[in-house]
Parts: C-alpha cells; structure tokens; sequence
C-alpha cells in the first residue's frame, strides 16, 4: 500500500507536520518526511524526527542543483531555469527518491522542491495537500497558486490542474484561513499539540529542548533586521523602538533576534541564546499568558492565539514603523482578526507613535507592579 510523505522546510512546518503525522496514522501505515535543509542544524534534526518514530523514514534531501535557476538574474532567465527543470522532471525526482511511490503529498507553499515532487506525483494520481504554514498560510495567495511565468508554464506543460496543485488545507485556525479565501476549499484544523503532553515531549526532543531555554522575562521582543523588513524611514523608525525597549524595559526584556543579525544592542537586555529552538515551542513550554510580547515585523507575536487560544499581551508596532515590505491589506485584516479573538481585547495592543507606545510599556509595568504588591499584601495577611 502507499504510503503519504510530508515535505518540510522551515521548523515551524515541522511541528505541524508531526502533529498532524501522529493525530492521524497509525503505526502500520506511518508517513515519510522529506526535510528540505534550509535552516540551521537540519541534519540533526532530521535524525531526531527519524528516532521519534512519528514517521516511517525521514529523508534529508540534496535538492542542491534544482535550486541553481535563482541565481540567474533576469526573469527570462528564471524562466528559462524554471522550464528545465520541469521537463527533467521525471528524472530529477525519481534521482532524490527512488522508487517510492505515495498516495499525498503534504507541502506548505509552492517553494520548487515541494513543487517538483507535488507535481511528479500528481501525475500520479496522488492528493496534494497545502497544511499550515504560518501567517502566510493565512493571507498569501502565493502559497497556494501559481503567479506569472511560472503559471503560464505549468499550465502549458501540466495542465490547469497543475496551477493550484489540490484544494485539500489543513491549518491550526480554519476560521481565519475561510475569512480570507471563501469557502470553496476543503478545510480541517491540525489539533493543539501544546496541550498534548505526548507530542510536546516528542517536539521538545526533536529541537533539543530544555529547562534551560525557558524564557523568564517578562517582556520578549521578536527582533527584525530593518534594513530588510521596511523602507528606510520605516527602518529609522524601527531603530527608534528597539531604543525604546532597551531604555524603559532593561533586564526585564528578552531579545529573540533573526539569525541573520549581527547588530550589537548596548547589553542591558538579555538576548535569546538558542536560535534553533522555534518560537512557537518557547511558548508551549511557558505560561505565555503572562508575556509581554513586542514586534513589529515578526507574525510569530499572533501565534500563541492561533495555535494555543493563548492570550498574551501583544504589542504590534507596524502602525509606528509603517508596513513591512511586501505586507498585504490581507495581512492587516488578518491582525484585526486575531485581535477579535481575545476576549480580552485590552491586551492586544497597536499603538500610532513612540509616545503611545512608551505610554503602554509605562501603564503594563504599573499594573503589574500594582498587580504584584496585592499579592504580596495578601501573602503578608494570610
């Protein structure tokens, strides 16, 4: 019988790839998992998946050269590249892969690994089935769909089929994901694995979890390199908040950067120092309700809600910085969706100047101060 593979790029695809492969398979019959490494420390990671026996075989890929088309740098050159390897198509898949065959195929966006072996296997008669991604699960089109040259390819060399790949989608929130794209897709919600003790424990393994990495700040700010997430006012302004931070909030605040920053802060903030641990995962370790959490380029920030019905208070600076670039009024709608979750609306927070934003951090620290000496009163009288 065949089996269902998951193709993986990202951490955070991980986690819901193993939620969704233990919620649904049995032992008989368990999944395969490609690991695309596209991020740090894959291959220690793709052997943790394999011993965790939540899939059959976990493959490391080496999709190298299908990747060597982005270098080119004109459009007609990308395409160009894009149309080699579709028409090496039967061969460059079953060189990776082998002779295995699968009934669905699990991917998360159109990126050209998942694509070519989606493709290969559509032709096969396999189910393709988008699962969750992120906020761009929840407001890209460009996950789903292809765009432009690549649009007018596929449906020339695969046909109209070929261009959405399947309807099937399997995300945390369905609520959010019909808000944005209507009704016409097939929909099911992937469980909340931070309330099973038995997936957490197999994540936690998988990404090397420990007590250590336990964040106990009150305050955690999702970091963004400027000069790649907004213009160049954006950016200043961007500069302007992370002082701000840095001032006001001092040892109470955690700094979770890109891996991709160099930039040095003036060390009177902490800075998070396991990088491979996924955020999502710090939060389903932690009594994240009591987190002050700060961004204003990082999604990660609207998670806790989607994935957990956590409500931590949340402080998004993208009015103050202006959009990222590339943002969509999808995205913004999507913010505003969220924020109509909380039934505590209070703590979700969007200020419009440093002043408001200074205002908030100011007002959060007095109550909790407030919050802290009745506790204490009531300890002393106990």
């Amino acid at each position: 019988m065949k089996r269902d593979c998951f193709i993986c790029t990202t951490p955070y695809q991980i986690i819901a790839a193993c939620t969704i492969a233990y919620s649904t398979y049995n032992e008989n019959l368990l999944p395969d998992m490609i690991v695309v490494p596209q991020f740090q420390n894959a291959d220690l990671c793709a052997e943790r998946i394999e011993h965790s026996q939540i899939f059959h075989q976990v493959i490391l890929s080496d999709f190298e050269t299908i990747n060597r088309y982005k270098s080119r740098t004109n459009r007609i050159g990308i395409g160009i590249g894009i149309i080699e390897q579709y028409l090496s198509i039967e061969k460059s898949v079953p060189q990776y892969l082998g002779d295995r065959d699968y009934s669905r195929i699990y991917i998360s966006s159109q990126a050209i690994v998942g694509r070519l072996i989606s493709l290969y296997f559509l032709k096969r008669g396999a189910e393709i089935i988008f699962f969750d991604d992120g906020e761009g699960s929840y407001d890209d089109n460009k996950l789903y769909e292809a765009q432009g040259i690549d649009r007018a390819i596929r449906n020339v060399l695969f046909g109209k089929e070929s261009i959405r790949l399947g309807n099937s989608r399997q995300v945390y929130c369905t609520d959010l994901y019909k808000m944005t794209f209507g009704h016409n897709d097939y929909v099911t919600a992937i469980p909340n694995w931070g309330e099973n003790k038995e997936i957490l424990g197999k994540l936690n393994t998988i990404f090397n979890y420990s007590e250590e990495a336990r964040i106990n700040q009150d305050y955690i700010l999702l970091d963004t390199i400027p000069s790649e997430s907004f213009d160049e006012k954006g950016a200043s302004k961007y500069n302007e908040l992370f002082a701000i931070c840095e001032e006001e909030l001092g040892k109470k605040l955690m700094i979770k950067k890109h891996p991709r920053d160099n930039r040095k802060g003036n060390d009177s903030c902490a800075v998070y120092r396991y990088p491979t641990i996924p955020f999502e995962l710090i939060c389903a370790n932690s009594d994240i309700n009591e987190k002050v959490l700060i961004s204003a380029g990082s999604s990660a920030l609207l998670m806790p809600k989607i994935l957990f019905n956590s409500e931590p208070t949340v402080i998004l600076l993208h009015h103050i910085t202006g959009n990222r670039l590339g943002d969509t009024e999808k995205r913004e709608r999507m913010i505003l969706y969220i924020r109509e979750l909380y039934k505590d609306k209070e703590r979700f927070m969007i200020p419009e100047s440093t002043g408001e934003f200074r205002g908030l951090l100011a007002a959060i620290e007095k109550e909790r101060k407030d919050n802290n000496d009745v506790l204490l009163q009531e300890m002393c009288n106990a």
